[in-house]
């Protein structure tokens, strides 16, 4: 017993010191009580969470891309056959919650199925592309957009599962609400 006890005084003799020695606790870190602080909501003005809110509906075309490697990376080869797997128009949606900028939507035609999550705000939308059955290997990337009062415009980048298709694709959205009216 006396041993467990001299063992356990010495790591918590050495927890302390290397706490010490790194970036100081806050207070409710070194009482031992956890503390849960709130998240903030995303603030936005009233003008531009009305603008920028809501369901949003496009098309997209997709192209072939290029995989970069650096020069100094001599070992490195990417050479695959090219396919036409991913390659022309399709539809894509998304749905932006107004109190927090969350977006959801989903991706059809040749890079779809996919599911679409991510964050809008300050007129700028970041999300990634994952497959709704990650077992078929299909596409899955990240998108990039602006998005303004009367629509989205943004690139996705995406690649199949192994790497041997990478593509580009551009995309643009209207309020779906101005694509029933336009229709």
């Amino acid at each position: 017993m006396t041993k467990a006890w001299a063992m356990l005084l010495v790591l918590a003799w050495a927890c302390s010191k290397s706490r010490a020695e790194g970036s100081s606790p806050t207070p409710a870190a070194s009482s031992g009580i956890a503390t849960v602080m709130p998240v903030p909501a995303p603030v936005q003005s009233a003008a531009n969470a009305t603008s920028t809110t809501g369901a949003w509906r496009g098309t997209y075309t997709s192209s072939p891309a290029t995989l970069y490697i650096p020069p100094d990376w001599k070992d490195v080869h990417w050479k695959v056959k090219e396919t036409s797997a991913g390659i022309g128009e399709g539809e894509i949606a998304i749905q932006v919650e107004p109190a927090t900028g969350r977006i959801v939507g989903t991706l059809g035609g040749p890079l779809g199925p996919a599911s679409i999550r991510g964050l809008g705000a300050d007129g700028k939308l970041t999300a990634t592309v994952a497959r709704k059955d990650p077992s078929d290997e299909g596409f899955a990337g990240t998108i990039v957009g602006v998005i303004s009062n009367d629509r989205v415009d943004g690139t996705m980048y995406v690649s199949l599962g192994e790497a041997n298709a990478i593509r580009t694709a551009t995309f643009t959205m209207s309020p779906e609400g101005a694509m029933r009216a336009a229709h």
